[in-house]
């Protein structure tokens, strides 16, 4: 398994300082900087979360699948429900676009904030959130409207862009 032979080395990189991360196969969605409330209010909203990861005390990753592996969903879609997702939950706008990595769980959070004496979190799945309960058309549904509604704005944006504190009327600049 093609897997199972790169942990170590990936493990080897982590203990050094690299920070590991993934990215689904499938087109999903991805909320960066969710609190428990945050996800309470996603499940209270019905969004099909498919997989929490914490990456620091309180601080989640969450992913939300569009569609199957022989659906292909346009970039411009899953740019639109990544964004849809930070409209609607205040998430880091940082990571809403297409191609967003997540970090990998079992892997140590390196970021140098986090670092208190040489101990960094381990990033971890929530079991008590994730679980796949299929795809949401809900989110996919508003993505298209988005897309239907403002094509320009998203065509602007580049894969694995960052927002800039002017492209939303938030009160808070993005974290990346």
């Amino acid at each position: 398994n093609a897997i199972a032979r790169v942990i170590p080395k990936l493990r080897h990189r982590n203990a050094n300082g690299s920070g590991v991360f993934i990215r689904p196969c499938l087109p999903f969605a991805l909320a960066d900087d969710a609190s428990t409330d945050t996800i309470d209010r996603m499940l209270d909203d019905d969004l099909r979360i498919a997989a929490v990861i914490e990456t620091s005390q309180g601080s989640f990753q969450v992913w939300v699948p569009l569609a199957g592996p022989l659906q292909p969903i346009d970039e411009a879609l899953c740019t639109a429900a990544c964004e849809r997702l930070e409209e609607l939950y205040g998430t880091d706008p940082g990571v809403a676009h297409r191609d967003s990595f997540g970090r990998a769980p079992g892997f140590r959070n390196r970021k140098p904030e986090h670092d208190h004496d040489g101990i960094t979190p381990l990033v971890e799945m929530s079991n008590r959130h994730s679980g796949f309960r299929g795809y949401d058309t809900s989110l996919l549904d508003e993505a298209r409207s988005m897309v239907a509604n403002n094509p320009q704005h998203l065509a602007e944006r580049s894969v694995g862009a960052v927002l800039n504190a002017n492209d939303h009327d938030h009160d808070h600049a993005p974290d990346t």
